[in-house]
């Protein structure tokens, strides 16, 4: 039979690169399909058959001695991929086939087939080997001996990539059996209400009681710390004197604020929020000071201010450090004389309120950089509250899980909780949000867990927070909204990249308990590249475990 000259170099690695067609980019359990496609239409190229196949001979299932043929893949002389074949040959002969190395031509007629075929069968794994099988034409006798060796050949390039890709498949086949196995041993477990391992959830081990928890206006807590803070808010509740509520986003500034407007004696007065931060430029006067009639294109009727609308109560700054520095002076001085003007006006209004100010930032840094006026700093800080960070006093993490928890399952009209494995990773993270990135976590988990109960595996995405929260951990310190690393005082860029890199690597680990495949997801890096970092970078063990 007429042959054209082969393409393939028996020992050519980048031939084998480029049948495997990048599998890198190909799911892990389609690899050996993927790769058996290429390698079929390849030798369509190079032999002029009919149809070609790529099988497995396999034990069947519970037996010792009988074997299975399956179809990986075929195509037709046109290139058509073909899904099910309209004649197939005897499975027996195949079989048979199967059990015996190397490459044969079989000429039509015999038993188990009416065609020639060209085959080759080599082992892939323990009980199971790969079969080439070349169909030609009715009537075709014989192919030459050039033929044969080539198919040979062939094999020799692609065998091992063959092998890993079929172990590959066979492996990532057996992890998603075994997760579809985990779900319903879940689904039992949630069925009789119970936990793997059988272990109280890390809310019954604390072994919370009534007087352990301190519940002020809504503001729960076991920390000292905390305690502290309420203590002065306590003290200041029945005064005038104003407050500046220093915190980071989510320690639950506002939740002070109102604890000491509602439970003082301004707390049947108005209590006004002013989002310093959201507020346009243009508009900050008129919406803190109101106007009249006529001051403007727009301004039908006289409309009254945020100070207005507030006298004899509170007015609640939040974010104060985001406020124009174009609208300082004015505050300051509505602060100091009491009074206010409103746009369009020739007079001035005499108000009665109480200031409490927040912010997240460090005042002091702002007034440095020449953003923030000092003096506004002073008036507004009569009295200062730090609020520590949810990090800080880890104690409080279980009782607010378990009250926020109670309050979204009352919300979607649920009866869900969180296993074992799901509290602790709440109780591990650092929580850089605080209390209301926990608020929001523990919503959301009610919400999409397909279960009563909510499995790490819900959680965790949760946690991987946007940006460069996401490296909050060992090594890194948080300065109000900054992420401080501290890296050795070096001349080189590389080796600044390098411990950055380094850092990075082992933060990964430790928050993904030194789980590679975790790591390597997270990062969105091939499991290769990760080993070489960690042999790079020489990390062990101990450092993340």
């Amino acid at each position: 039979m007429p042959m054209r000259e082969s393409t393939i170099e028996p020992s050519s690695q980048g031939e084998v690169s480029r049948l495997l067609s990048d599998p890198v980019k190909v799911a892990p359990r389609d690899r050996l399909s993927i790769l058996a496609d290429n390698l079929l239409l390849r030798l369509i190229e190079e032999h002029r058959c009919d149809r070609v196949f790529f099988l497995l001979r396999e034990l069947s299932p519970g037996s010792g001695t009988d074997h299975e043929i399956s179809i990986v893949s075929a195509f037709a002389a046109d290139r058509s991929k073909i899904d099910t074949p309209d004649y197939f040959i005897d499975t027996h002969y195949l079989v048979e086939i199967g059990g015996h190395d190397g490459c044969q031509f079989l000429p039509g007629g015999v038993e188990g087939t009416t065609r020639p075929l060209l085959t080759c069968s080599f082992p892939l794994a323990l009980g199971t080997r790969g079969i080439f099988l070349l169909e030609f034409a009715p009537g075709e006798t014989k192919v030459s001996q050039e033929e044969t060796d080539l198919l040979c050949a062939f094999l020799e390039v692609v065998l091992e990539p063959l092998r890993d890709s079929f172990t590959i498949s066979t492996l990532s086949h057996r992890v998603v059996e075994l997760e579809g196995q985990l779900d319903g041993i879940e689904g039992l477990l949630e069925d009789r209400e119970l936990e793997l391992g059988g272990l109280r959830s890390v809310i019954e081990v604390e072994g919370f009681v009534s007087e352990d928890v301190t519940c002020y206006h809504d503001f729960l807590t076991r920390s000292s710390s905390v305690q502290e803070v309420l203590n002065d808010v306590d003290r200041l509740k029945n005064t005038d004197l104003s407050v500046l509520i220093q915190g980071e986003t989510g320690t639950g500034k506002e939740l002070l604020a109102r604890a000491m407007h509602f439970g003082g004696n301004r707390s049947q007065m108005p209590f006004e929020v002013v989002s310093c931060g959201s507020l346009a430029p243009n508009l900050v006067e008129s919406e803190l000071f109101g106007y009249r009639k006529g001051a403007f294109s727009g301004a039908d009727e006289d409309r009254p201010g945020i100070f207005e609308r507030s006298d004899g109560g509170t007015i609640y700054l939040d974010e104060v450090g985001d406020m124009p520095i174009e609208m300082q002076q004015k505050l300051l001085r509505s602060l100091q004389e009491g009074v206010i003007r409103p746009i369009g006006s020739s007079e001035n209004v005499r108000v009665n309120v109480r200031v409490i100010a927040s912010t997240r930032h460090d005042l002091t840094r702002l007034i440095a950089a020449k953003t923030f006026r000092e003096d506004l700093y002073y008036r507004l800080s009569g009295f200062t509250i730090e609020v520590p960070p949810l990090r800080d006093r880890r104690e409080d993490v279980p009782l607010l899980l378990n009250h926020f928890l109670e309050k979204a399952n009352e919300e979607q009209e649920a009866q869900k909780r969180f296993s074992e494995s799901a509290q602790r990773e709440l109780y591990q993270y650092n929580w850089p949000g605080n209390a209301q990135e926990l608020q929001n976590v523990v919503t959301r988990a009610v919400l999409t867990s397909p279960r009563r109960v909510i499995a790490r595996k819900v959680i965790l995405p949760l946690l991987r927070s946007p940006g460069d929260e996401g490296l909050h951990g060992i090594g890194l310190t948080r300065d109000g909204e900054e992420l401080v690393l501290r890296v050795p005082a070096t001349d080189s860029f590389n080796d600044i990249v390098s411990e950055v890199e380094r850092l990075v690597l082992v933060t990964a680990l430790y928050r993904n308990r030194g789980n590679k495949s975790r790591v390597t997801k997270q990062l969105g890096i091939p499991r290769q590249t990760l080993y070489n970092k960690l042999d790079r970078y020489a990390i062990e063990e101990d450092e993340y475990s």
